[in-house]
């Protein structure tokens, strides 16, 4: 797959080549229990994008083997990553989109896991909206916009949404309940009424509601 044909470095996972893919398994005679659509996957998958190691004078930027494109969903860091290696039973920093893949997949999990009844879309939308801190080019040739994953503000969503949905707010308003008057009282407005007295009663045929007179 070459990057120019999908608008990016590598980043080529679009609308238009997971339908090939689908076209080509039906053609292939390619059997699923379940019916997959392109929504289906462009829902439930994230694209994502290696920033370089922080810096405290300089704003965050992709690193420069980063894919980049119109398809990256976030960015996660990917430079100077502390991970476990097979030689020696150790560990070592590493750099890569390899880094920054599971790390955003890892924070992915957490946010799947407050509520696993979320679906992948549900979770994705999270992922995304809460990643707002923005991630700069480092390719000439890359004018797009990007967003740092934000583990914290995710959880903090997804649990906020459990939340609510464990304890919908009732949104609905009842009208107050007005209390009866002395339909004669009500027919002059201007009776004075200074010398009277204020009278409450109860009524049975008033499913116990008050009304009051003057005497």
């Amino acid at each position: 797959v070459t990057a120019r044909e999908h608008n990016g470095y590598f980043a080529s996972i679009t609308e238009d080549l997971v339908a090939s893919v689908l076209e080509n398994m039906k053609a292939d005679g390619v059997k699923l229990d379940n019916v997959i659509t392109v929504e289906d996957v462009m829902s439930s998958i994230m694209v994502i994008a290696a920033v370089d190691y922080p810096s405290a004078t300089t704003a965050d930027r992709m690193a420069t083997f980063s894919n980049y494109g119109e398809t990256i969903t976030v960015a996660s860091p990917g430079v100077w990553i502390l991970s476990t290696v097979p030689t020696g039973n150790t560990y070592k920093y590493l750099n890569g989109t390899s880094m920054a893949a599971p790390l955003a997949a890892g924070i992915t999990a957490m946010v799947w896991s407050v509520d696993q009844e979320m679906t992948a879309a549900e979770v994705k939308d999270i992922v995304v909206s809460t990643a707002v801190q923005p991630v700069y080019p480092s390719q000439v040739a890359d004018s797009g916009t990007y967003y740092l994953i934000d583990a914290c503000a995710a959880v903090e969503k997804a649990l906020n949404i459990l939340a609510e949905k464990d304890n919908p707010i009732d949104e609905s308003t009842e009208a107050p309940t007005e209390v009866p008057t002395d339909p004669t009282e009500a027919e002059d407005p201007s009776r004075d009424l200074t010398d009277y007295t204020l009278l409450a009663h109860f009524d049975e045929d008033l499913n116990g509601e008050a009304y009051f007179t003057y005497d």
